[in-house]
């Protein structure tokens, strides 16, 4: 740790504790309510990070209030509710994306806010990881 965040550490009124959110670390009293996400509207482009092949067929969603549709090599597909909610793997608030009643209804997408616009998100089915993918305007 570096000196200031040492120090800044030791001065806390409670412990903190190391959150790891888009990539960025931040230090968390105990009990500190994490926000959640706010939510996407319109079109963002996909990177798949976990497998780049999958950047082929699949190349982004588009968001319109409480709803989604994947932008994909054959066209509009997939469509899924969007809300807040908590993540299956770690609890922290998450924009998730939910297929349920469709082909894919076994996938939920969990998306976090990285702060400057653009999304994280994980493809899931139950708590397992299928891949992830970045959002961006």
């Amino acid at each position: 740790m570096s000196t200031t965040l040492d120090s800044r550490y030791r001065h806390c009124a409670a412990p903190a504790a190391a959150v790891a959110i888009a990539g960025v670390l931040t230090l968390v009293a105990p009990g500190t309510a994490l926000a959640a996400p706010p939510m996407p509207s319109g079109y963002y482009r996909g990177n798949v990070t976990s497998a780049p092949i999958a950047d082929t067929v699949w190349f982004g969603k588009n968001f319109t209030g409480s709803r989604v549709v994947n932008n994909t090599a054959v066209g509009w597909a997939f469509p899924g509710a969007v809300y807040r909610g908590r993540s299956v793997q770690d609890g922290a608030p998450v924009i998730v994306v939910d297929y349920s009643g469709t082909t894919v209804g076994f996938v939920r997408d969990e998306l976090r806010a990285d702060g400057r616009g653009r999304y994280w998100g994980r493809a899931l089915n139950g708590s397992t990881e299928l891949l992830r993918f970045h959002l961006t305007r």
